[in-house]
């Protein structure tokens, strides 16, 4: 089991990570390796080779019994979870580890019930929030079994905001990067100007690694997993613009009607026309804030990635983009 210090503090841990292999996974991994723990990261294998150095493996779908009877002969003292998509996802880890001492669970902002107060804290009313479709139905339904099934055991599930980083599986600064790069030019739903929250991959990385061992009470907390970063649609262009020294070339179209749920696969731009701000004070209250990332660094990774992948300069206007064109 884990090791406890003269404050309650656990350190070395069995930490078991479904969905550790990308982005904010991968940084989560690393930092716990780096920290001295003992990693399993369980994932699908499709990216081959993207295994931290000095983690453990099980390799197939997280819903396979053999891989659900794998994660519980690792006997983990900690569970970190990026993959659970849906409530059934969550309940099936439930049932084999469901008891393990903490729990650290990938929720989303996408949980609260929208208000034009911002920036919304965590006992806000839930929602979900439509503009997300069933991503946030499922994700405040992991919340609530999470909830109801570890009432004597930790449990945090943090809940970000807009996540940025390279190679960001939502290819949202390569989204404008491509077009800016290309000379394309840019539909922005509405005027823009709507204020976005943007949250590290880092800051991730560090919130969640830091999670598995902070002292915390029994019981199930929620945290906004913020940084300090806001920009409108319209900023970040400009930004990215500047920093892959183009200009940028923006036509400003109609946007959706209120309550139209945001196409993920299929948009005219990487972020709806819709205001979104979470308040990090809780972070702060229980000592869980990041180093912050300046919102120019991670974009500057994100430029740099993408110009070192030529793979991902390759690219095509969406259905949605073509039919406004």
């Amino acid at each position: 089991m884990a090791e406890v210090d003269d404050h309650g503090m656990e350190h070395r841990m069995r930490v078991t990570v479904l969905g550790g292999t990308r982005f904010m996974g991968r940084r989560i991994v690393s930092n716990l390796v780096r920290d001295g723990h003992d990693v399993t990261i369980v994932h699908r294998g499709s990216h081959a080779g993207s295994a931290t150095s000095g983690a453990a493996e099980i390799i197939g779908d997280r819903s396979d019994p053999r891989v659900l009877a794998a994660v519980r002969e690792s006997e983990p003292d900690a569970v970190v979870d990026m993959s659970a998509y849906t409530a059934q996802q969550c309940a099936e880890l439930l049932e084999v580890v469901g008891d393990v001492p903490r729990w650290v669970h990938c929720s989303t902002g996408a949980v609260y019930e929208p208000s034009p107060i911002f920036p919304w804290v965590e006992d806000a009313p839930s929602g979900p929030w439509p503009l997300w479709g069933q991503y946030g139905v499922e994700k405040l339904e992991c919340e609530r079994l999470l909830r109801e099934r570890r009432p004597s055991h930790v449990t945090v599930a943090f809940r970000p905001p807009y996540v940025l980083g390279p190679g960001n599986y939502a290819p949202r600064e390569e989204f404008i990067l491509n077009r800016l790069l290309d000379g394309v030019e840019i539909l922005i739903p509405g005027d823009g100007q709507a204020l976005l929250h943007m949250v590290s991959y880092d800051e991730i990385g560090q919130m969640f690694a830091r999670a598995v061992v902070h002292p915390l009470p029994t019981g199930f907390h929620a945290f906004n997993a913020t940084g300090p970063n806001c920009v409108s649609s319209l900023g970040l262009v400009h930004l990215l613009a500047e920093m892959s020294g183009t200009t940028p070339q923006v036509r400003h179209v109609s946007r959706p009607p209120d309550g139209t749920p945001f196409n993920t696969a299929d948009h005219v731009f990487p972020f709806p026309d819709v205001p979104y701000v979470l308040d990090g004070s809780r972070l702060v209250e229980h000592g869980l804030v990041p180093v912050p990332t300046p919102l120019v660094d991670v974009l500057h990774e994100s430029f740099e990635y993408l110009m070192h992948n030529p793979p991902r300069r390759l690219w095509a206007r969406t259905a949605a983009e073509l039919a406004a064109t």
